[in-house]
């Protein structure tokens, strides 16, 4: 097997990875930020998310807020607050909820607004 040497791109790459991910880029932007084709990306995702101690799958994925992008290290992490910073981190979290679920409720208005009610003519 030959000894294979990664560019400084590729390694910048791996570096940033999981930050630029958390902050919602897809594998596409992450390779065109470093000016790398997709399949060294591919190749590389295995590495990446057993560093990250994450899913090589969910780095396949595009994240939609920084909740989806917790590192095991993370979760560690709330097991060590205390009662109150436990109550604000459940707060925070049930706001996103709310937040989440009037957007929703919002969305599903406009589209009963929009298709026409039974018995109406278009």
């Amino acid at each position: 097997m030959a000894n294979f040497q990664q560019s400084e791109r590729t390694l910048k790459m791996k570096e940033n990875f999981i930050e630029l991910h958390n902050q919602g880029l897809d594998i596409k932007e992450i390779a065109e930020r470093f000016n790398l084709n997709l399949t060294t990306i591919y190749h590389s995702l295995n590495e990446i998310a057993e560093k990250a101690g994450v899913s090589r799958e969910s780095l396949l994925q595009r994240p939609h807020g920084p909740h989806l992008g917790y590192k095991r290290q993370d979760y560690q992490a709330l097991a060590t607050l205390n009662s109150d910073e436990y109550q604000a981190h459940i707060k925070s979290t049930l706001a996103e909820f709310d937040q989440t679920i009037a957007t929703v409720d919002q969305y599903i208005s406009i589209q009963q607004n929009i298709q026409p009610q039974e018995g109406e003519e278009c």
